[in-house]
């Protein structure tokens, strides 16, 4: 059984609250195409367990529904997270970046 990670609804947002997560799988891709490299990095999510924010990135793998394999370890000690889990929601592309060069945003 995984453990869902809920989607926050802007992904210009950073997640804040445990068990939610920001697809960056956009937000690296021209970055790495102009590298001539893959693109690694799939979300930010905020632990369950402690809170923090880390990518879920190049030792993972993120299947179109939103498993993620293998299971996801929390890198920040003492927090013993450790448990498979799925991305809800995974399938919506990211919502665009925003310029901070526009007055929309200001």
């Amino acid at each position: 059984m995984s453990v869902i990670i809920r989607r926050i609804a802007d992904d210009n947002e950073m997640p804040t609250e445990p068990g939610t997560y920001r697809r960056v799988l956009e937000y690296w891709a021209k970055h790495f195409a102009r590298k001539g490299i893959a693109n690694l990095f799939w979300a930010e999510m905020c632990c369950p367990g402690c809170g923090k924010v880390a990518l879920i990135g190049d030792n993972h793998i993120v299947a179109q529904d939103g498993t993620v394999t293998p299971s996801d370890v929390c890198p920040y000690l003492p927090c013993t997270f450790h448990e498979f889990i799925k991305l809800d929601d995974w399938d919506r592309p990211s919502t665009p970046r925003r310029d901070p060069n526009t007055a929309a945003n200001t």
